[in-house]
């Protein structure tokens, strides 16, 4: 268990590097994007709001990388590995019923899923009420 947080930790400190450039870059970019429009755009938005949308792209990005890179590929590869093993190794009546378990397991998790969410994203849809602070 220890190595396994110290290998988790040295990967996040590596990783860590790379999505702040990333992170930066995308931030240069947007500035630099919103700084060509002119006066009467500016005039227009709320000074924090612009600020607030673009921490969130940042944020975003970042999390988007991270889940990317260490959740989505490793989970591809570790299937892509199964199913090669299953070919090779195991009779195609076994791969068809294990198929059909992992579509079925599959679609009972997406229907699920979706039906638990609706609450949570009539939540997030309602107004929260706080006003943006103007300068």
């Amino acid at each position: 268990m220890f190595l396994g947080d110290v290998l988790n930790e040295a990967r996040d400190v590596v990783f860590s590097i790379v999505t702040q450039r990333t992170v930066a870059s995308f931030t240069e970019r947007t500035f630099a994007h919103l700084h060509a429009f002119g006066a009467r755009f500016h005039a227009r938005r709320e000074t924090g709001a612009v600020v607030r949308d673009v921490q969130k792209g940042a944020d975003g990005i970042g999390y988007l990388l991270s889940v990317g890179l260490f959740t989505i590929v490793p989970v591809m590869i570790e299937i892509g590995t199964v199913v090669a093993v299953m070919v090779t190794r195991y009779s195609s009546k076994f791969i068809v019923i294990v198929a059909i378990t992992a579509l079925l397991y599959s679609a009972y998790t997406f229907v699920f899923t979706r039906y638990r969410m609706q609450p949570a994203r009539s939540a997030i849809g309602q107004p929260s009420g706080r006003q943006p602070a103007q300068l």
